[in-house]
C-alpha cells in the first residue's frame, strides 16, 4: 500500500538558496563577476539589490534601494566602508557586533578588496567568505548572505558562488545556511522506500 504524500510546496523552505556556477576564462574569474558591473537581484522580483563592480582602484559592492551590507568603517580619509567577510555559521541579524554597521551607501559602496601599487587592502582580500546582507522584499526587511571568492590576491576581482535569504521578515539566519529538507520531502522518500521494500520482498 502506497502512502499518500502531500506536495512539498505546502511547506515552503524558509531559506531561499541559489547556487551560482563559477564562470572562469583561462582559469581566471571574468572581470568582477560573470559580468561587470554585476547586478544581483536576491529575491528575483526584478529589482536589483546589490551591484558588484570591479575597477582599477578596487572591487566593491554598491547597495540599491532598501539594501545594506555588513561593513566596518575604513580610515578617516576614506569615503567608503570595508565589507566584512563572515565565517560560516555567523549570525546575520539586525543586531551587529561592535564596530560594525549596516552600510547602505550606494554612491561610495563598500570595498571588498583593492590591489594597487602599495599592495592589497580590503578585508575580503584573499578570502572565500560570506557577505551579510539585508534588503527589502515586499516592503519588509529580510536578511541573507552572498558567498564570494576573492582569493585572487593582487587582482580587483572575484566570483559569486551562491546566495541565500530568509523569507520570514526580520528573521536572522547563519552565513552559509541553506534550506533543510522539508518533512514532506522526507515522507515522500519514506513512501518510495516502503513501496520498493514491499515490491522486492514480496517476490
Amino acid at each position: 500500500m502506497l502512502l499518500s504524500v502531500a506536495s512539498p510546496t505546502l511547506l515552503p523552505a524558509a531559506i531561499q538558496y541559489t547556487d551560482v556556477p563559477v564562470v572562469v576564462t583561462n582559469g581566471w574569474p571574468i572581470i568582477g563577476l560573470p559580468s561587470n558591473p554585476y547586478p544581483l537581484d536576491l529575491d528575483g522580483d526584478g529589482a536589483t539589490d546589490l551591484i558588484f563592480s570591479s575597477q582599477t582602484d578596487g572591487f566593491s559592492v554598491f547597495t540599491q534601494t532598501g539594501a545594506a551590507v555588513w561593513a566596518t568603517a575604513a580610515g578617516a580619509m576614506d569615503l567608503n566602508t570595508l565589507a566584512v567577510p563572515l565565517a560560516a555559521g555567523t549570525e546575520i541579524t539586525a543586531s551587529l557586533q561592535p564596530l560594525y554597521l549596516w552600510d547602505n551607501d550606494s554612491v561610495n559602496g563598500s570595498l571588498l578588496t583593492s590591489a594597487m601599487s602599495q599592495g592589497a587592502i580590503g578585508l575580503f582580500t584573499g578570502q572565500n567568505a560570506y557577505l551579510g546582507v539585508q534588503f527589502l522584499h515586499s516592503g519588509e526587511t529580510h536578511y541573507g548572505w552572498v558567498h564570494l571568492d576573492t582569493s585572487y590576491v593582487g587582482l580587483n576581482t572575484g566570483n559569486l558562488l551562491g546566495y541565500a535569504w530568509e523569507d520570514v521578515p526580520g528573521q536572522a539566519l547563519m552565513a552559509g545556511q541553506v534550506p533543510e529538507p522539508s518533512i514532506w520531502a522526507l515522507m515522500g522518500l519514506a513512501g518510495v522506500l516502503l513501496f520498493c521494500r514491499h515490491r522486492f520482498c514480496s517476490r
